[in-house]
């Protein structure tokens, strides 16, 4: 899969694959060579845009930054040595390249916006049963948001994964409460 192709792939009307598959950081393209994996990556990639990414950018009326695309295991490796923050090596950002069961994931910003609105907009106004978790990251100025397990059918249901919604401070994550 090119650049080029990535990014004439529509996942929503405002977002394409380039955005959620190519990791600009590392200049690699994450997406799965494996046209079953890919198809099914294609298929969490547009429910997390549809389902979540989209109703925000409405909502806002402005561009949505992905700052944290999928991952493979070249970003994975790249990221361990060089992020501030570890990454999982559970996480939904692998939407199924290297670990199954991991359902999509994005860290974004939305362009001139107070995140911690958006935050809590989305705690406020996204259906639960469409996300996973929502991490807000105030010293990093980004959420993390994941697809719901239940978006794999019964198979996410026999997989443990605590619906969370999280504050990450002080290099800690802790549980939101209103």
């Amino acid at each position: 899969m090119t650049i080029y192709k990535l990014k004439r792939i529509k996942l929503s009307k405002h977002f394409t694959a380039y955005e959620l598959f190519y990791s600009k950081d590392f200049k690699e393209i994450t997406i799965s060579s494996n046209a079953k994996l890919r198809g099914i990556q294609l298929f969490l990639a547009r429910t997390l845009c549809q389902n979540i990414l989209e109703p925000i950018r409405e909502y806002f009326n402005k561009p949505i930054i992905i700052t944290g695309p999928a991952r493979n295991e070249v970003t994975y490796r790249k990221m361990l040595k060089e992020n501030a923050i570890p990454p999982s090596k559970t996480s939904d950002h692998f939407f199924m390249n290297i670990y199954p069961f991991t359902v999509g994931a994005a860290d974004f910003f939305v362009m001139d916006t107070d995140m911690e609105f958006v935050f809590r907009y989305m705690i406020k106004n996204l259906d639960p049963n469409v996300y996973g978790q929502i991490i807000y990251y105030p010293g990093h100025g980004f959420i993390h948001v994941s697809n719901n397990r239940n978006v794999i059918g019964k198979i996410g249901e026999l997989v443990p994964h605590k619906k969370r919604i999280m504050i990450y401070r002080n290099k800690r994550y802790e549980e939101y409460t209103k």
